[in-house]
């Protein structure tokens, strides 16, 4: 028998991905034009290229966006909702969100028929900015975290404040509006522009006192002025003559003590023109002075804690 011929031997190609089968809920989305499911269901660029396509029509199409209580979609997401118009969008429920920080919806034209903002119960939802010609109802409801809101919705009848004690600058801008009711108390900044508002319910504001000036006293203008010549001493007291005011007999011996920081003290001296300041142990100071018949007053002023020794009246002159 001839031998058998033995096959070539090629290399297997490599299997090509299939795409992943569509949920049958988008199919159903696109027709109602309502998507009430997690944001995990919609369809993921990431996972099939052609998915991206879908989630965008889907986006579009919708009348109805209610993802609630969701731990997946952050400030990305509603980047990608807003950023191009959805001329069918007229409710948008994102109650719950754990991770939104910031909703901006401007120019109006983004969603020029919106009627309905659900964004309560968001624990981190700090910043606020709506453009809207069509917006009728907004709930920041439970909003513990929000702190600054700008709402220009002309056909504005209802926003609900209840629970967002941080909210400290709120800025409305409402020709339908009548009725508004707030509880922020640490509230520093409210500018409303409502013609038709006639009920407003908020609570006590604390009034804060205003500051009056504090005026220096005379002594520490005093140190100021002296201050450029204090600093020609290289000790630590300054020294000061003044002009004779008075005589007198003789002057009593004393020893003077300074537990105080920069204290200032003003010495009569009879007899003195000229006084030195030599520096002793023990953290003492005395004064050394030469005879004269004129009378002078030297200042003092020490910045620590010192003694000064005892004043000797010098001997009289032959």
């Amino acid at each position: 028998m001839p031998p058998k011929k033995k096959g070539k031997k090629g290399k297997k190609g490599k299997k090509k991905k299939k795409e992943p089968k569509h949920d049958a809920g988008w199919q159903k989305a696109l027709i109602n034009g309502k998507w009430e499911r997690p944001l995990e269901a919609l369809p993921d660029p990431f996972l099939w290229p052609s998915f991206g396509e879908i989630r965008e029509k889907i986006l579009l199409s919708s009348h109805l966006i209610s993802i609630l209580w969701s731990g997946s979609i952050h400030d990305d997401f509603i980047l990608e909702l807003l950023k191009v118009p959805r001329p069918n969008l007229t409710t948008l429920e994102l109650r719950g969100t754990k991770y939104l920080t910031r909703f901006v919806m401007s120019p109006p034209s983004v969603c020029p028929v919106l009627e309905t903002l659900d964004l309560a119960c968001c624990p981190i939802l700090e910043y606020v900015l709506i453009e809207s010609t069509s917006l009728e109802s907004v709930s920041f409801k439970r909003c513990v975290s929000l702190n600054k809101a700008l709402l220009n919705a002309k056909k504005l009848k209802q926003i609900d404040l209840h629970e967002t004690g941080q909210l400290d600058c709120l800025m409305l801008w409402s020709d339908a509006i009548e009725e508004l009711h707030f509880f922020c108390k640490e509230m520093t900044q409210l500018e409303l522009c409502c013609p038709k508002l006639t009920r407003v319910q908020r609570p006590s504001i604390k009034v804060i006192p205003p500051l009056y000036p504090v005026h220096p006293s005379v002594l520490d203008i005093v140190r100021v002025d002296n201050a450029p010549r204090a600093k020609e001493y290289s000790h630590p007291f300054v020294i000061e003559e003044y002009k004779p005011y008075a005589r007198s007999p003789f002057i009593p011996q004393a020893i003077l003590l300074c537990p105080h920081w920069d204290l200032s003290l003003f010495i009569p001296i009879h007899h003195f023109i000229k006084a030195t300041i030599s520096h002793q142990q023990q953290q003492s100071y005395s004064i050394q002075t030469s005879g004269s018949q004129q009378l002078a007053g030297i200042h003092f002023r020490r910045n620590e804690p010192a003694s000064l020794s005892t004043f000797h009246q010098p001997a009289a002159s032959s």
